[in-house]
């Protein structure tokens, strides 16, 4: 079982000074002998573990605006918060995390694979590189990409590369990355330290292959307009027998929960002071839940609990009062239900009436529309209501064999396949085939029963008919739930499933159009003034705006610009 560990990098860092104190140190320079720092097993496992949690950090409810801003979940606090997408309008301080901790060690371990004859090892540390700058990319627009992390070479201030350029190099860096793989006698020796895929080759060409096909995908439309149509690679990858395939292709490390560290986002030993109140701070958007009750998911009782203090009809009331409920995983939940006839009208109306009620969070809410709906409950002060469903306890755990830190699983790869034949962007397989496996792998991820996901497969309500590429989207979204990121830079580009723009459209509080990229961090824009100014005046304003204030969550980047 692959489970993640932290392991501390020695390095000496070659601090430097220059005339502007607020340079960040991490990203201009690596260490100053890498061969003297550390093993390169170390050097491979510090990269997973680091780049894992970040990932898995960034696409949960707890610290991006991602799950709130694609209806994955819903935030009690703050006011004005990611729901209304006004977070958005705020620049992040620094990306010291990613261009420090993260490409230090993955750079560190190309140098230290080059010096020491390791191909497989450089191989491994570029797909990792791939990810890092894809995902920065994909969040920012133009990046510092080619002359980044060359502090060694007196680049202190890199230039913002054009993102169609970082793609292209994206897909021949993966080739290479590739090939070396499938040629080369090396191996990773001490498997122990490859706890993504334990130093299986095969499955490293994989993942290097599926994120080849998520890129093509992301940037098609971007490349066609340029006159590049990568549909041949893109077929290419459908018929090569080289994609993820199974939950055991899977890019995924599990957590161990021994310390705070190797503990998921939401487990307790994260943050023992505050974590459940976090935890409940953030609800089950009732996009994401009237989804999953109105298709008869099976998901439902596997991802949210049942309403602590659900209204009932008189006639149903439990003689005790009380009642305990299990979800699906066996966690149980003890239940207060209240008598609906105690309220408003106003307030029943609209309310799911029911001992296991699963209710969603409002969209685009202000928490005084949050915490009253349906009836204010003082409980746990402004940040909770106790009438609205929580996730299931089984995000609660510092570990368990169901949460992972995701880099790509294999049904991603699915319904990546099911829209490049819907769109006819390939001509091998078939869509529905392609569709019903991503559910299928998404379900046996979570460890649904057999018998409940073939149940689903026969679902009316989620055959294909004349709206596939929504049908496909839509249960693309469900399988990201815990991986909002990834699936934000999906929903950007295709505007899909189309519900989440309707409930947004009903919303009384949505002021802010949909943000489609992050602005640059203000660390950034104030010390490498003259670089930044350059890449935000090749976004693409849709505002009327011009100069610095293109750098806006509503500017497009070149992935955006067709």
């Amino acid at each position: 079982m692959k489970k993640l560990f932290v392991f501390t990098l020695s390095m000496a860092l070659l601090i430097l000074n220059s005339c502007d104190d607020q340079l960040r140190e991490g990203q201009l320079t690596l260490a100053e002998d890498v061969s003297y720092a550390t093993d390169i097993h170390y050097l491979l496992s510090g990269s997973l573990t680091s780049t894992g949690r970040f990932l898995s950090d960034r696409n949960s409810t707890r610290e991006d605006m991602c799950p709130f801003a694609i209806q994955h979940s819903q935030f009690l606090h703050d006011g004005e918060s990611g729901n209304t997408y006004g977070r958005w309008i705020v620049p992040p301080s620094d990306w010291d995390t990613e261009y420090g901790t993260l490409l230090q060690n993955v750079e560190s371990g190309l140098l230290l694979a080059k010096e020491q004859d390791r191909p497989a090892f450089g191989a491994i540390f570029e797909i990792l590189r791939v990810v890092i700058y894809s995902y920065l990319t994909n969040t920012y627009g133009d990046i510092p990409y080619s002359e980044a992390m060359k502090g060694r070479e007196g680049i202190f201030f890199p230039k913002f590369d054009p993102q169609k350029e970082i793609y292209e190099d994206f897909f021949v860096k993966l080739d290479q990355a590739i090939q070396t793989l499938a040629s080369t006698s090396d191996a990773v020796g001490k498997t122990e330290y490859d706890m993504m895929f334990r130093g299986d080759k095969d499955k490293w060409i994989r993942f290097a292959n599926s994120l080849k096909l998520r890129l093509y995908v992301y940037s098609y439309e971007a490349f066609k307009k340029s006159g590049v149509d990568h549909a041949s690679q893109m077929q290419a990858l459908a018929t090569g027998g080289k994609l993820m395939e199974t939950d055991a292709h899977c890019a995924t490390i599990l957590f161990d929960g021994s310390v705070g560290d190797n503990s998921y986002i939401h487990g307790l030993m994260r943050d023992p002071s505050t974590r459940d109140r976090e935890f409940r701070k953030r609800k089950p958007a009732c996009t994401f839940i009237d989804v999953l009750k109105n298709t008869n998911d099976p998901r439902l009782g596997y991802w949210i609990a049942p309403a602590y203090m659900p209204l009932v009809a008189d006639a149903d009331f439990p003689p005790s009062g009380n009642v305990t409920i299990q979800d699906s995983y066996g966690y149980s939940y003890l239940i207060s239900p209240e008598k609906a006839s105690n309220f408003t009208p106003e307030v029943v109306e609209d309310y799911p009436l029911g001992i296991r009620a699963y209710v969603g969070a409002p969209i685009g809410g202000y928490i005084t529309l949050a915490v009253n709906k349906w009836g204010y409950n003082p409980v746990d002060g402004n940040f909770n209501n106790r009438r609205m469903s929580d996730f299931g306890d089984v995000l609660r755990s510092n570990a368990n064999e169901w949460l992972r830190c995701i880099f790509m699983n294999a049904d991603e790869v699915q319904f990546l396949l099911a829209e490049c034949r819907q769109r006819g962007w390939i001509t091998a397989g078939d869509v529905e085939t392609y569709y019903k496996k991503g559910i299928v792998l998404s379900g046996e991820r979570w460890g649904i029963k057999s018998d409940e996901i073939t149940a689903f497969l026969n679902e009316p309500s989620i055959q294909l008919g004349s709206d596939q590429l929504n049908q496909i989207a839509t249960q693309k979204w469900l399988a990201f739930f815990n991986f909002s990121t990834e699936y934000y830079f999906d929903y950007r580009r295709t505007r899909l499933p189309r519900i989440i723009q309707e409930y947004a459209d009903a919303a009384i509080s949505i002021v802010l159009p949909f943000p489609i990229r992050k602005m640059y961090p203000s660390k950034e824009a104030a010390n490498n003034k003259e670089e930044y100014k350059v890449a935000v005046e090749r976004l693409v304003s849709t505002q009327s705006q011009t100069g610095l204030n293109k750098d806006s969550p509503n500017s497009k980047m070149w992935l955006m610009d067709y």
